[in-house]
């Protein structure tokens, strides 16, 4: 009897100890370091690895078992924090990306390796984003979202804030879809591309930029001409509220490629859109039965007025309100319209992309008869002067006049035409012989030391001669010849 008591207890204790080192080994195995979840955020919150990211930068977060005191990822130390493991700023590639962490418990001399993929995508979409953390280190030329935009960065490159290097440097690009038009003459026909700076709405970079976008396939080559570029400010949001300032870029067209090409000097942060404009006027139509003088410019003009670069008259130079769906080429006599000095000012100051300065036209102004004009119409005046295109004339009580009212003749626009395209002047004396030759009839009324800008103009095409024998210097500059000539302006330059 004790021999079989004894053998039971045997038995049990067998068992006992069995179950006992069962139960350690279950212990010690639930006691290993291991990995519980993995999550990103690419500035939308938290989401799982299995989930798709909108942005090629991403925050990593890792939660593991208290027996980990060491977490990598792509073989970045993890910080610890909140309870788990946080890697800042992984970059992603477009397309499925593999991320391995690794969990380590070094006291035990245990690790736990496991790789998880997130699918960045990239592309064209609307609320993809692309950020680059320091601009600084960025390449000079980045191709963005499948080629949409594409970006060509100066070559001291730097995000700057009140003239001197932000303290950070960190840019992002966003592609949001167009919610609303910013005039009823105007279709989008690309997504909103947005460049923003992570220091401040008010930054700028040390340099110029180029751009370039494409647009909607479908769109005509033939209206390739009235094709632009609008800039957003960058405290523009992309719900449909108002923004308080939208540029007008122009931009040159490449319809083979379906793209679209600005340069941006300094203030390139903001939102950028390809639109297509819609417009037409009355007055390259007949007038009363008869054919308008000015039906010609009307490819000219469109152009123009596409790109930003020339806008319709609200009041002709006498006075008299221009009618609506006119653009102001003709008057009411169906006669052309000159154009005044201030608006050739302007014309050739956009068509050259020439920078104005506030201070230019508050410290030391050039002339004494603009202080009746606001600061945004002595700006495109003062950066014309100050760029060598206009001179001015003698003031009556000394210093200079640039009568702004004043209409433009066929010598002066000469003038101004032939120091826009930059060209070497002729010698004085030879370029008199061949005016005096040219112009036989009316050499006499030619300002001899403008004969050598008025065969520049010339030579350029953007002096066009109808008469043979006459120049007709004193006759008024249109509005539609100053079209034809700016519009031929950019296209030597390259900008249209």
């Amino acid at each position: 009897m004790k021999k079989r008591q004894s053998l039971i207890k045997g038995i049990l204790m067998v068992i006992l100890l069995t179950i006992a080192g069962f139960a350690f080994v279950l212990e010690a195995e639930a006691a290993d370091v291991s990995i519980k979840t993995v999550y990103f955020d690419d500035g939308s919150g938290l989401k799982r690895v299995s989930e798709t990211s909108l942005s090629n930068i991403v925050d990593v977060t890792v939660f593991t078992n208290s027996r980990a005191d060491k977490v990598t990822v792509n073989g970045k130390e993890a910080d610890e924090a909140g309870g788990g493991w946080d890697v800042y700023g992984l970059e992603l590639k477009t397309g499925k990306n593999t991320i391995q962490v690794v969990a380590t418990d070094t006291a035990n001399n245990k690790k736990v390796t496991e790789k998880y993929e997130i699918n960045y995508l990239g592309g064209n979409v609307p609320g993809i984003n692309y950020v680059i953390n320091d601009l600084t280190l960025a390449g000079k030329k980045l191709k963005l979202f499948d080629g949409a935009l594409q970006v060509s960065l100066p070559k001291q490159n730097a995000v700057m804030f009140n003239g001197k290097a932000a303290p950070y440097q960190k840019v992002k690009f966003s592609v949001a879809a167009p919610s609303f038009k910013p005039s009823s003459d105007a279709n989008y026909i690309s997504n909103i591309f947005t460049f923003t700076a992570d220091y401040s709405t008010n930054c700028t970079i040390n340099g110029e930029a180029e751009l370039t976008f494409e647009y909607d396939p479908q769109v005509s080559g033939t209206d390739s001409y009235l094709l632009t570029v609008l800039r957003l400010e960058p405290s523009y949001i992309s719900n449909g509220f108002s923004f308080p300032l939208v540029q007008n870029l122009g931009g040159v067209v490449d319809t083979k490629s379906n793209t679209i090409t600005v340069k941006v000097k300094n203030a390139v942060f903001g939102a950028y859109v390809v639109v297509k404009k819609t417009g037409d006027f009355t007055d390259f139509y007949p007038q009363a039965g008869k054919k308008s003088p000015v039906a010609w410019s009307r490819p000219y003009v469109l152009a123009l007025w596409a790109k930003g670069v020339m806008e319709p008259l609200a009041v002709y130079p006498n006075g008299n309100r221009v009618k609506q769906g006119y653009f102001g080429l003709i008057d009411n006599n169906n006669a052309e319209t000159p154009i005044t000095r201030r608006e050739m000012a302007g014309l050739v100051v956009k068509a050259l992309h020439l920078p104005g300065n506030i201070g230019d036209a508050l410290v030391m102004p050039t002339f004494t008869d603009l202080s009746k004009m606001s600061l945004f119409e002595r700006m495109p005046i003062e950066t014309a002067a100050r760029n060598g295109l206009f001179s001015g004339f003698p003031g009556k009580n000394g210093g200079l006049e640039f009568r702004p009212d004043a209409p433009m003749t066929r010598e002066q626009a000469g003038i101004v035409l032939a120091r826009a395209t930059g060209a070497e002047l002729p010698d004085p004396a030879k370029a008199s012989a061949y005016c005096k030759a040219y112009f036989k009839n009316d050499y006499a009324a030619i300002n001899e030391w403008a004969c050598p800008y008025i065969l520049v103009a010339m030579q350029q095409g953007l002096l066009q001669v109808t008469e043979p024998g006459y120049m007709r210097p004193t006759k008024l500059f249109s509005r539609a010849d100053a079209a034809r000539a700016v519009y031929l302006l950019m296209k030597t330059k390259g900008s249209i």
